[in-house]
């Protein structure tokens, strides 16, 4: 897919899209719960309005909903493994970027449908 701006196409399925997705994905930058799309922007001297196209391409409404859906999927991924077996829903949701427990879980019943503990009774069935 590609959008332009101001003339100037971006090739949101390119070199642009992979360094966004290194950047916030390969990197785990998202686990930071201090991560914002300021940070972003400035750290890696990046156009907003750029990263904004990113996003309505692959149907966020904002940088935050994007990181939201990447914290509840790294939090989907732990819950499935043993290790994590004995620790409670808002431990490893910190540790997947989350800084509040009541966000975590309205973020998680948003993107799942579900609360926590009904998604991990799925996984055991």
């Amino acid at each position: 897919m590609t959008l332009s701006i101001h003339e100037q196409p971006i090739d949101l399925s390119g070199s642009f899209k992979k360094s966004i997705e290194t950047l916030i994905i390969t990197n785990r930058a998202y686990l930071d719960p201090n991560f914002n799309l300021n940070q972003f922007v400035r750290t890696n001297q990046l156009n907003q309005t750029f990263i904004r196209q990113y996003l309505k391409a692959g149907n966020y409404d904002n940088f935050s909903e994007f990181i939201n859906a990447l914290r509840v999927q790294s939090f989907k991924d732990k819950i499935a493994q043993d290790f994590y077996k004995n620790y409670d829903f808002f431990s490893i949701a910190r540790d997947c970027g989350f800084r509040s427990k009541a966000t975590f879980y309205r973020v998680f019943r948003k993107y799942e449908g579900m609360t926590p503990s009904e998604y991990e009774r799925t996984l055991k069935r």
